[in-house]
């Protein structure tokens, strides 16, 4: 299946925060850090006026707003609204089709160690019956009660794409994707970004995906 990468934009841990001066700043307070990040870099890819799919994908989520809920019922036998709404795995997705007034499907991804696979993989079958998919893959950095107890640190991080089926102008990207391959690869949400992001901006010919391959 041959389909296209118009836009994309990586977001590395010691990057910058995206400018989200564009979101009415009630909204903004209540956002986490996470949806602002996506937001932001959605804000760079996305197609003016147009309606779009979405797939996000995260391995753990906002999953310092779940462990701060986590500590408050503990204590004070109540959670925050907010706080809670913030937690919930589609939070993140829902809130950037409010903010665009989207009102196409979103997805929401969570894989394990394959989740910036398994989110890619959904985004290139959803141009099945779509001509265009926003993907966006993201991910927090380790809470301070994990860091203590997990064997890696976990980083802060987003990458999106624009993809088609037709090309938007002639910077668009063609890659082919093979469903045939069956390969087994190893590594975390990030660094299947940063692979996937040298991939579109170097001149690597292939990328190799968790049960798929790519070619430019």
């Amino acid at each position: 299946m041959k389909f296209y990468v118009n836009k994309y934009r990586f977001f590395a841990p010691s990057d910058e925060m995206p400018g989200t001066s564009f979101i009415p700043s009630m909204q903004r307070r209540k956002m986490s850090r996470l949806t602002r990040l996506v937001i932001g870099i959605a804000e760079e890819i996305i197609p003016k006026g147009k309606q779009f799919p979405l797939v996000y994908a995260s391995r753990f989520g906002d999953w310092g707003q779940t462990l701060e809920q986590v500590f408050r019922y503990s204590t004070e036998k109540e959670i925050s609204p907010i706080g809670f709404g913030n937690s919930v795995h589609n939070a993140v997705p829902a809130q950037l089709s409010i903010l665009k007034n989207n009102h196409s499907a979103y997805t929401a991804i969570s894989s394990g160690t394959h989740t910036f696979d398994a989110g890619l993989t959904e985004s290139v079958s959803m141009l099945l019956e779509h001509e265009d998919v926003i993907y966006i893959c993201a991910g927090e950095e380790t809470p301070e009660p994990y860091r203590a107890v997990l064997a890696e640190e976990f980083n802060r991080f987003a990458i999106g794409l624009w993809i088609s089926r037709v090309k938007a102008d002639e910077t668009s990207i063609p890659v082919s994707f093979d469903f045939s391959e069956r390969n087994d690869v190893h590594g975390d949400e990030y660094s299947r970004s940063v692979d996937f992001f040298n991939f579109l901006s170097s001149m690597n010919s292939s990328f190799t995906g968790h049960h798929y391959k790519l070619c430019k």
